[in-house]
């Protein structure tokens, strides 16, 4: 698929590092990716936990020629009324 980069799943156990033969090396990655996240509410105190670390993950995989543009979007605030407002509409224009 285009514009899509796949990592292989590689089970660890009790933090060994992979075997050397699970899977050639692909070429490392490069340019920047857009990386979309919804969460259901920001002012949960678990997922502002999550958000954060979701953050720091993505900054810690990038390196020079490797970023992570990451848009994290509240999924009650942002979304959600929106959803209602067309869900509203639709109800309105099956009943008229």
């Amino acid at each position: 698929i285009d514009n899509y980069y796949w990592v292989d799943y590689v089970k660890v156990v009790n933090d060994e590092a992979p075997a050397a033969e699970a899977a050639p090396a692909a070429a490392a990655p490069t340019g920047t990716y857009k990386v979309g996240v919804a969460i259901y509410q920001f002012d949960d105190n678990f997922m502002t936990l999550y958000r954060n670390e979701l953050l720091d993950y993505f900054k810690s995989l990038e390196t020079d020629d490797l970023k992570f543009d990451v848009t994290i979007v509240d999924l009650r605030r942002k979304v959600l009324p929106s959803l209602m407002v067309l869900a509203t509409a639709m109800v309105l224009m099956r009943i008229s």
